[in-house]
């Protein structure tokens, strides 16, 4: 198990040459995601004996920005190459995983539309799009809409 420690010295920490740079929009979201529900423990930045970000810039910056700690790991031997590798195999979320996690959640809005897809015979991302309008006349008679 790898040793997870937490400092507010955000000073000690350096970036890697060749790292993406840090863009404040995504800064700015994380601390209001943070500030919604703090995950900083359960998800360290991943730091090289060096002490440079391999994973996590942002997050850094985040904690930076709202005084409070960040949780760190050091991994030894890692470098730009890792950083390329982790960032090249995210893969974001797309409307149809939003759409099926929500209704799997009971969100009767969402429910309508996974109904409202499999009816029609079109794909989750259309019916999301044309359910965002108020649209009547559904085989069922019924109106639709998105919250």
């Amino acid at each position: 198990m790898t040793d997870i420690q937490k400092t507010t010295d955000y000073d000690k920490f350096k970036t890697l040459a060749g790292n993406r740079h840090v863009r404040k929009s995504h800064v700015n979201e994380l601390v209001a995601a943070i500030s919604n529900r703090n995950l900083l423990e359960d998800l360290p930045i991943i730091i090289n004996e060096h002490f440079e970000i391999i994973d996590g810039q942002h997050r850094l910056e985040a904690a930076r920005s709202s005084g409070i700690p960040i949780f760190y790991t050091i991994v030894e031997g890692l470098g730009i190459d890792d950083v390329q590798m982790l960032n090249s195999t995210s893969l974001k979320w797309a409307m149809d995983d939003y759409i099926k996690s929500y209704a799997l959640k009971g969100k009767s809005d969402y429910k309508k539309i996974l109904s409202f897809a499999e009816e029609n015979g079109t794909t989750l991302s259309m019916a999301g799009h044309l359910l965002a309008w108020d649209i009547s006349g559904s085989s069922h008679g019924e109106q639709y809409r998105m919250p």
